[in-house]
């Protein structure tokens, strides 16, 4: 399929000049198939890459990363996230961040120790893959409005990717905490204008499907991404790590 060529291309070609100054890379990594190809496309194009896994004890996130982490044979590093720490962490974060909203706070939460582990680890750049879901209908929301229609789903595709763009901002003032660059190359202009013309159809299905952002999923088995990766079910980091359940139980 030519489209998906294309969409590989760019995937490589995007990425490649936004960590083109870092020999060495952290990937901000849940297990999932959007990081899992980003890690896979960093080691490609040959940088050394580090993924980099946070989450409570006994979270998905982090089981998920440990098994997959292996399947791509790439080293991992982990940080366990004690729930003593989180209170004083998220003042610190709640600081920086200002008056966001609360889905934000917890996204800033988790790459806030993402980050951390990575200046531990001595990196200078974290990349991550921030945008695949909300330019391939990866949500489970673009279900529920499957059947009003195109426009809806692009008028949502729009507004999904302009939350994005706000939530990279705040992690950035994150990432200058830490010295360390913040890179999101899945929101590069040129890459969104590229996804927004890629046919809807090859994106999601119909209003029972589990899966989404189908061309994803099949330039990953393509690249080399085992298929099992690839053809796991959407998670969001702040819910993986098992913040998002410790945030609101508080």
């Amino acid at each position: 399929m030519q489209i998906e060529k294309q969409l590989e291309e760019k995937i490589y070609d995007t990425v490649s000049s936004a960590i083109k100054d870092f020999e060495k890379i952290g990937v901000a990594f849940s297990g999932g198939v959007d990081s899992s190809l980003l890690a896979k496309v960093c080691k490609d194009l040959g940088k050394d890459v580090l993924l980099l896994t946070v989450g409570l004890s006994g979270s998905h996130d982090l089981k998920t990363a440990i098994e997959v982490s292996r399947q791509i044979n790439l080293p991992l590093a982990t940080h366990v996230i004690n729930e003593k720490e989180i209170a004083d962490d998220m003042k610190t974060v709640s600081r920086v961040c200002g008056k966001a909203r609360f889905q934000d706070l917890e996204i800033c939460a988790v790459y806030y120790y993402v980050l951390r582990l990575a200046s531990e680890k001595k990196l200078e750049a974290v990349v991550n893959a921030s945008g695949i879901d909300e330019l391939f209908c990866g949500y489970e929301k673009f279900c529920r409005i499957f059947d009003k229609g195109e426009n809806i789903i692009k008028d949502t595709v729009q507004k999904e990717l302009g939350t994005a763009l706000e939530s990279k901002q705040l992690k950035d003032k994150i990432a200058s905490m830490f010295n360390i660059k913040n890179i999101e190359p899945f929101l590069e202009k040129d890459f969104v204008q590229f996804a927004l013309s890629v046919p809807q159809n090859l994106k999601i299905k119909n209003p029972g499907d589990r899966l989404r952002k189908h061309i994803i999923r099949e330039v990953a088995v393509k690249i080399g991404l085992p298929n099992e990766v690839a053809m796991k079910q959407k998670k969001a980091m702040q819910y993986g790590s098992g913040i998002h359940a410790f945030l609101k139980s508080r």
